[in-house]
């Protein structure tokens, strides 16, 4: 005698039976990726950076060469630091890990300068000037104003709302030597370095520079009138200078 096998009963969930499977999925993966958006956004790195359109890794410290085209032409870029709150900054070193340019600008093979003897505490850059969006997209990337600093920087300001463009962008490891009463001290940092321009600021005729410093930073408003990064894992204090669009103030921290 033939017995029909005995069919399985499976519990469907309500949801499932009204809806496409195809709908089904997608709910459910908008769902994941919302649950682990903080754990995705905390393990991006520079090595995923690269499959962005525009960032280049450097090449033991070289860009990829890019010709100057008609009135297109590479910019000395430079950004000074000082020491401050009584610091003696005697040296600045960088080591580079990426870059960002918009397409099209010309860049030098040795692009980035951070040893000129009369200038120690220097790092230069060396391309050109056209700003886009791309370009700040990547420096901003996975930051908040917390970690944020610009070059004209005073209390009051949204600093990441005051430009979407940028002319350029890299990382790297800062170094940064001190003087001290028998000996120096030395704070390392990964940081960002940035570039842009605005013509409705008071300072339409220079070139303004952020920094983001990937560290555990608080911003403060120092003396009620600039902004201060104070950053406890590198012991580090940031500050825009008070009469140089091109340079920033740092110090051991606490002072």
């Amino acid at each position: 005698e033939n017995v029909r096998p005995q069919r399985r009963h499976r519990k469907i969930n309500s949801l499932s039976i009204h809806m496409p499977r195809k709908l089904l999925f997608v709910l459910l993966a908008v769902s994941a990726v919302s649950e682990d958006c903080q754990s995705l956004l905390s393990i991006q790195s520079a090595s995923n950076l690269t499959n962005k359109r525009i960032v280049q890794l450097f090449r033991n410290g070289l860009c990829y060469p890019v010709s100057e085209q008609g009135s297109t032409k590479i910019q000395d870029n430079h950004l000074d630091f000082s020491g401050w709150a009584g610091a003696t900054l005697d040296e600045v070193k960088f080591e580079p890990i990426w870059y960002s340019i918009t397409p099209g600008q010309p860049v030098e093979e040795r692009c980035l300068i951070e040893d000129e003897v009369d200038k120690p505490n220097r790092i230069k850059f060396l391309c050109g000037r056209h700003a886009s969006e791309e370009v700040a997209h990547d420096f901003v990337s996975n930051f908040d104003n917390h970690n944020f600093l610009t070059s004209c920087d005073t209390a009051g300001w949204e600093p990441l709302s005051c430009t979407n463009k940028y002319n350029f962008a890299i990382e790297g490891i800062m170094t940064f030597k001190f003087r001290s009463l028998e000996d120096f001290l030395v704070r390392k940092v990964r940081m960002r370095l940035a570039q842009w321009h605005d013509d409705g600021l008071p300072w339409s005729h220079h070139n303004i520079w952020s920094v983001l410093v990937m560290d555990e930073c608080k911003r403060k408003i120092y003396r009620s009138k600039i902004a201060e990064l104070r950053c406890g894992g590198s012991n580090l204090s940031i500050v825009p200078s008070p009469n140089n669009v091109h340079e920033f103030g740092v110090s051991p921290w606490p002072y």
